[in-house]
């Protein structure tokens, strides 16, 4: 679970209520104090650099999580060539694609998140340095 799903408390996904929760700027809002657009706008982008990925990679779509699948088609489904050249045309895409990534690797079905507590505090100490 990111960041800006946190800020929904209810037990279960909003895709599953076929909700797009706009979470990617939630997170972007909530760490906008503490740090720069570097780290802000891979965060708002990794949506997009999914819908990127699902254009360009076959295969990248199959290995989403269900909940993935279910919020790509909620934030528009993958882009077509125009939409993917216009995505690559903005500053920090490819570290959007890279935090995508990332962010892939660390779905773990019955995994247990941590509270938000926990991340704003990492936060923090990471801010501070």
């Amino acid at each position: 679970m990111s960041l800006g799903h946190l800020f929904d408390q209810r037990a279960d996904t909003p895709t599953m209520r076929g909700v797009d929760d706009w979470h990617q700027f939630h997170a972007a809002i909530a760490l906008q104090e503490l740090f720069p657009e570097a780290v802000l706008a891979p965060i708002r982008l990794h949506v997009d650099a999914k819908r990127h990925l699902c254009a360009i990679d076959s295969a990248y779509r199959g290995m989403l999580s269900l909940d993935s699948r279910r919020s790509l088609e909620l934030q528009g489904g993958r882009y077509g060539a125009a939409g993917s050249k216009k995505f690559l045309d903005r500053n920090h895409a490819d570290d959007a694609i890279s935090l995508r990534r990332w962010d892939d690797l660390v779905k773990v079905a019955g995994k247990k998140t941590p509270k938000l507590k926990h991340y704003l505090d990492i936060a923090a100490l990471c801010a501070a340095r």
